[in-house]
């Protein structure tokens, strides 16, 4: 499987074929596959795509995505960063009319522009207590993938491991068109 590493051209690639995807999306939701058979195969692909890119020096979905996190994630991070979670919610959450707070993003000024406040240096300064929603990027292990599938449309122009295995589901399913 080829992975492109490039953001720009992931981004550029993603915007050209959204309506393929999308397509794509409707045919998978709807392919005479079992979905432990279309996980399995989902999972074959991202674990080889992963092998392929270093997710840490990658680390987009860190700068264009907002993650949420629970109150006990927020506990576990401000401990982390020795922090009281009072401070810890205000220097790096926002209020929002989500149920859990969502991470504060940088200034357009900072390192790059709109990265979550976490990221320092290319690196999450919260890595080994990072929220749940964070760990589970690019959502495309674990079982269900049908019902995640807005998202990974969603996530081409975000995640080259993701536009990688999409790409490569397209190829493989044919013809689904």
């Amino acid at each position: 499987m080829k992975v492109c590493s490039n953001l720009d051209h992931i981004r550029e690639m993603a915007e050209r074929q959204h309506d393929e995807n999308v397509d794509f999306r409707s045919y998978i939701s709807k392919a005479a596959i079992h979905e432990t058979q279309l996980d399995a195969m989902v999972r074959g692909l991202t674990l080889e795509a992963m092998d392929r890119v270093d997710c840490v020096a990658c680390h987009n979905c860190c700068v264009v995505l907002t993650a949420q996190a629970t109150d006990l994630e927020v506990g576990r991070m401000s401990s982390s960063l020795g922090l009281s979670e009072s401070e810890f919610t205000e220097q790096h959450t926002v209020h929002s009319a989500l149920v859990d707070p969502v991470l504060r993003k940088q200034p357009s000024s900072a390192q790059r522009a709109g990265a979550c406040t976490l990221l320092c240096n290319g690196l999450c300064t919260v890595y080994q207590v990072r929220p749940a929603k964070c760990r589970a990027f690019p959502l495309l292990l674990g079982r269900g993938l049908r019902s995640r599938l807005w998202g990974v449309v969603d996530n081409c122009h975000v995640c080259p491991i993701v536009s990688a295995v999409y790409g490569e589901l397209k190829s493989v399913m044919r013809p689904w068109r």
